[in-house]
């Protein structure tokens, strides 16, 4: 048999053991029942932290990984609405730099301030009429006012 141990028990415990058929087997039953079960519960918490740091790991992977296009979408969409802001800037900074050519264009060859009535009816027949340019548009005002 196995090796033999000395065990000290409260003397309620010895009075009920001296009542015990087999003893000495109830109390290594009982103690491999015991330590049965907690080897289990240990290897189980064991696994259990396992799979808890796989499932911690594989979450940071793609969390980071989420994070990182989420971050690079950011830049990119920021660097599109920078441009679309300066596209949108330079193009106002183009109208008004040649509304100010037109106006000092005009100011020039007539000798008067543009109004704006001239000014719109000039835009207009420039997108809309083929062939249209400022020196026709000159040579008109010219005519109409030697008219009056």
């Amino acid at each position: 048999m196995g090796n033999t141990r000395m065990i000290y028990l409260s003397d309620e415990l010895n009075e009920k053991l001296s009542k015990e058929e087999n003893a000495s087997f109830l109390i290594s039953k009982l103690l491999n029942e015991y330590y049965l079960l907690n080897a289990s519960k240990i290897e189980e918490i064991e696994e259990r932290q396992k799979r808890i740091e796989e499932e911690r790991k594989k979450f940071q992977e793609k969390y980071s990984t989420d994070y990182a296009i989420l971050e690079n979408r950011k830049q990119i969409i920021k660097k599109e609405i920078e441009t679309e802001e300066q596209i949108k800037e330079r193009k106002k900074k183009l109208h008004e730099e040649k509304i100010n050519h037109i106006l000092d264009n005009f100011k020039d060859e007539i000798k008067r301030e543009m109004t704006k009535e001239e000014l719109s009816e000039y835009l207009y027949r420039l997108e809309n009429e083929k062939g249209f340019n400022f020196f026709i548009y000159i040579d008109e005002i010219r005519e109409k006012e030697l008219k009056k």
